[in-house]
């Protein structure tokens, strides 16, 4: 594989998304990644719905930042981070959601994602990051675990596709 300095293949590049990004690709991403990630957590028909321009008005928020993936021009992969949402965590930066194609997957791609948003987080001045995981997303558990977050105690409800779940958050000192 060649190699760039982010250690990415040549094809690929990490950049941020701005004001002129078109943001039908990387909500596509999300929409692909969901119906892969959480096929047996989410019913099934909520996932077969799920349209690839679901994601644009939530990605527009002025309160996120994103990083893409690009391969060949093409979003494969995406990372949303930045001001906490929820005001009890109002000194912390949140990482809102890394999502990737099915086909970037297991590939060092997130782990890749995760330390460019890392790195942003900490110029923004935070010195702790936390995220909600969805409790029975056991790869997603494992990955956050990997790469140095810890369970913070907390839980919380919520109802996707008319199912209540249980989301997790993590937290991690940077």
């Amino acid at each position: 594989m060649n190699s760039n300095k982010e250690g990415i293949n040549r094809n690929m590049e990490i950049r941020k998304v701005n004001l002129k990004t078109d943001l039908s690709d990387i909500s596509l991403v999300y929409a692909k990644s969901w119906k892969h990630a959480y096929a047996r957590i989410i019913p099934a028909q909520y996932l077969n719905e799920l349209v690839g321009d679901k994601w644009i008005s939530i990605l527009s928020k002025s309160d996120r930042e994103m990083l893409v993936l690009d391969n060949e021009g093409q979003s494969v992969g995406v990372v949303t981070f930045g001001v906490a949402r929820d005001s009890e965590y109002s000194s912390e930066g949140e990482l809102m959601s890394i999502y990737l194609l099915p086909e970037y997957i297991h590939k060092g791609y997130g782990t890749k994602l995760l330390k460019k948003a890392e790195i942003r987080l900490v110029e923004l001045g935070y010195a702790t990051i936390y995220l909600w995981v969805l409790a029975a997303n056991n790869s997603g558990r494992n990955f956050y675990k990997q790469q140095g977050f810890h369970v913070a105690g907390n839980q919380r409800e919520i109802e996707i596709g008319g199912s209540n779940l249980t989301e997790i958050r993590y937290i991690k000192n940077l």
